[in-house]
């Protein structure tokens, strides 16, 4: 089977390491191959045999010379790979292997993580299918893998454990949504073994946060709920599909689960990847798919020509190459009027990305600030200042606020780090972490004075954005610091809109639980939080606003209540609630 060529844009590389392992005289080689946003590991192992670990991209990369470099590898008489590995069914990990294990090469198995029917190829055929007959195996704890002698079949087929945890759903099909934003989901896991089970912690492939605070025990017969947010996608028709991992503490092995959904979207643009080298103007089109004209409050990085605050139908809007001070890769965001799609990403890139280590004190600081704590200490060891900022004007801080250990940020504001610094979107670091569900770094920020009413370059506050990815505790949180539930963005809305449109039921509770106004109409389209819910379909949102004295006859701008909004959405489970609640009034 072969893939639609694309044009070439990886450069292969070698590296090479040796390594003391059996035989003086034997070498374990790691042959890494660039294959764009993806990964492709070949092992030549001291036996001679060989284990492919991945092989996928998202980028423009050229399929036939990966295929080439690694079968230049191989044996060329008698061609073969013992083992392939496939780590998640994430495409930028294997959507190459159909075409890099050609049909002369030998493939003694292939261990997948998660289910063959998790694994997809474009033309929607299975990956099982697309590599023939080869013995597949799913990854359980204790499956061997002899580095000396390479087995070309496993005697005894690994044998599936049952896990003592259940997941509910085991895979959670989200239905249609709304592409370019995240959304907030729940699953629910339940100890069904008669001793406590320790959850450690939780992964997700893709574009996933996860609100967790762990280690969690679960006593035999207890559930948790997990939350997390889930991309929808960056394409409508998109399909979304992510793996989530929990770990958990001693030998069971970890246990997973599958989110899915598909995209859809008000907003269309292209492109995704701005190639500068391409096209030095840099254009973007935008357009509305719905016939409601929109306007473009900001765009980031701030360097953006031709940008009109009037109502369009479609928007053109340049990011020149000469305005770059930076070539790097790295994202373009776009800020939308429209309340249904706020906002859009795409990818920015010159054709030679510069790639370096840290070399002053600062640069080393930022770096660290992503997740090190040795280059952090360094860094300060060494004079850096507690406030710097990298390449694109974000400060440090702002990278530690969405770090899963919280420490990084207490080191910096230690060392005397500007709690309040913005990056080039206006966002502090309270937001970043309120947008990434660090609960910790943001108990520490409102703890140590972080301001709560600062606004974003589309007028958001932290509030907002706890509204629409945050929880209760964070709402009180807010509210206890001085936080005004009732102030208005640039979209004209307020904090309890953005729970309503986000359908995020835990922070429309608390809004209303401290008294924000339920009726309340945004500004210029006259929205209501109720409209918002039914716009989305979001029937127990809809029960909460009901509950606590929403309007059903209010009108928007247009003239339509809630009503009108579920039914032109085709929700009819929400138009249901709001029929009845109309009988009952």
């Amino acid at each position: 089977m072969r893939y639609p060529r694309i044009a070439l844009v990886a450069v292969l590389a070698l590296v090479s390491v040796p390594t003391a392992w059996g035989q003086p005289q034997a070498e374990l080689v790691l042959h890494f191959v660039e294959i764009g946003q993806g990964d492709c590991t070949l092992i030549e192992c001291p036996n001679g045999g060989f284990i492919l670990v991945d092989a996928g991209s998202t980028a423009r990369g050229d399929r036939d010379a990966v295929r080439d470099y690694v079968r230049d590898q191989l044996d060329q008489a008698n061609p073969r790979i013992d083992t392939v590995v496939v780590t998640h069914p994430d495409a930028d990990h294997y959507n190459y292997l159909p075409d890099v294990l050609t049909d002369d090469i030998e493939v003694g198995r292939v261990i997948l993580v998660e289910g063959n029917d998790d694994y997809e190829v474009p033309d929607g055929a299975r990956i099982d299918a697309s590599l023939r007959t080869i013995p597949l195996y799913p990854a359980v704890q204790g499956l061997p893998v002899d580095w000396e002698v390479l087995p070309a079949d496993l005697q005894n087929e690994p044998r599936k454990i049952q896990h003592p945890l259940v997941v509910d759903p085991a895979t959670l099909d989200l239905g249609k949504l709304q592409a370019y934003v995240r959304h907030r989901r729940f699953v629910t896991i339940t100890n069904t073994a008669n001793v406590p089970i320790t959850v450690l912690i939780i992964k997700g492939t893709g574009a996933m946060r996860f609100f967790w605070s762990g280690p969690r025990v679960l006593a035999p017969g207890q559930s948790t709920s997990i939350d997390f947010l889930v991309s929808g996608g960056r394409a409508p028709g998109q399909q979304t599909r992510r793996g989530v991992s929990l770990a958990v503490e001693g030998d069971y092995p970890p246990l997973h689960f599958q989110v899915r959904g598909e995209a859809y979207a008000d907003i269309a643009f292209e492109p995704y990847w701005l190639r500068l080298d391409e096209d030095p103007t840099g254009r973007i089109s935008i357009w509305a798919t719905d016939g409601e004209p929109f306007r473009v409050l900001a765009v980031d990085p701030p360097i953006a020509l031709g940008v009109s605050d009037e109502p369009r139908l479609k928007h053109e809007i340049f990011l020149p190459l000469e305005r770059f001070e930076h070539k790097e890769r790295r994202l373009f965001t776009i800020y939308l009027d429209k309340p249904t799609c706020n906002v859009v990403q795409g990818i920015v890139s010159d054709r030679e990305w510069i790639h370096r280590q840290p070399q002053t004190p600062n640069e080393k600081l930022v770096s660290g600030s992503r997740g090190s704590s040795v280059w952090l200490d360094e860094a300060l060891r060494a004079g850096a200042d507690p406030s710097a900022v990298d390449a694109f004007g974000t400060p440090a801080l702002v990278h530690t606020a969405k770090n899963v250990r919280g420490t990084l940020s207490q080191t910096l504001l230690d060392a005397g780090a500007a709690i309040d610094a913005t990056d080039t979107r206006g966002q502090t670091a309270l937001m970043r972490a309120i947008n990434y569900g660090r609960s910790d770094v943001v108990r520490l920020l409102v703890d140590r004075g972080a301001a709560v009413g600062m606004r974003d370059v589309v007028g958001g506050t932290a509030l907002m954005w706890a509204a629409r990815y945050g929880d209760h505790s964070t709402i009180e949180m807010l509210l206890a610091a001085g936080a005004d539930p009732e102030a208005v963005d640039k979209l004209g809305l307020r904090a309890l809109h953005w729970a309503s449109l986000r359908g995020n039921l835990k922070t429309t509770k608390a809004l209303l639980d401290n008294q924000a106004d339920v009726n309340a109409q945004s500004e210029g389209r006259l929205l209501t939080p109720l409209m918002c819910a039914a716009r989305r379909g979001y029937t127990e949102v809809i029960k909460v606003l009901l509950e606590a004295g929403a309007d059903l006859d209010a009108t928007d701008q247009a003239g339509r209540t809630a009503m009108s909004w579920a039914m032109n959405g085709n929700h009819g489970d929400a138009a249901r609630v709001l029929s009845e609640a109309s009988s009952d009034s």
